[in-house]
C-alpha cells in the first residue's frame, strides 16, 4: 500500500481541477530533472528556486573545494533532497492556489485513494455526482 494526500479546492468543485491526489514518498523524476520536474507541474516559485539551487550548486561548488569528488557530491545531495521535499513542494504550491490538505489515504493506486476518500465524505460523493450527471 502507498499513502496518497488528498488536496481539495472548493470553488465550482470541477473533480478534475479541484481534487489533486499525491503520492507520498520520494520523487524520481523531481531529483533527477528538478527544475523541469517543477515546470512541469506548474510549480514557477519552487522552479525558480530549483534553477537557482542547481546554478549556485554547480557554480559554486567547483569553487569551494578543493578535490574533484566534493561538488559531486554535493549536486547528488541536492538532488537527493529535492526527491525527498518534492511532495511537500508540490502540497505549498497547491496550499497557495486555495487548496486544502483534506485527507491522508492508504490506498493501491490514486484512483483507489479517491474511492476510499469519498466513501468517507459521502456529501461530496454526491455533489460530484451531481455534477457529473450534468454534464
Amino acid at each position: 500500500m502507498r499513502t496518497f494526500t488528498i488536496h481539495l479546492r472548493r470553488h465550482g468543485l470541477n473533480p478534475d481541477q479541484d481534487i489533486v491526489i499525491l503520492k507520498d514518498g520520494f520523487s524520481w523524476p523531481a531529483a533527477l530533472i528538478g527544475g523541469l520536474w517543477a515546470l512541469w507541474n506548474r510549480m514557477w516559485w519552487v522552479a525558480l528556486g530549483l534553477i537557482a539551487v542547481t546554478a549556485v550548486t554547480n557554480g559554486l561548488g567547483p569553487r569551494m573545494f578543493t578535490d574533484s569528488v566534493s561538488p559531486s557530491v554535493l549536486t547528488v545531495a541536492v538532488a537527493v533532497l529535492t526527491g525527498l521535499l518534492a511532495h511537500d513542494l508540490r502540497s505549498w504550491t497547491l496550499q497557495r492556489q486555495g487548496f486544502i490538505l483534506s485527507a491522508v489515504i492508504s490506498a493501491r493506486n490514486s484512483e483507489d485513494a479517491l474511492r476510499r476518500y469519498l466513501d468517507r465524505d459521502l456529501d461530496l460523493a454526491r455533489e460530484i455526482n451531481a455534477i457529473e450527471s450534468r454534464l
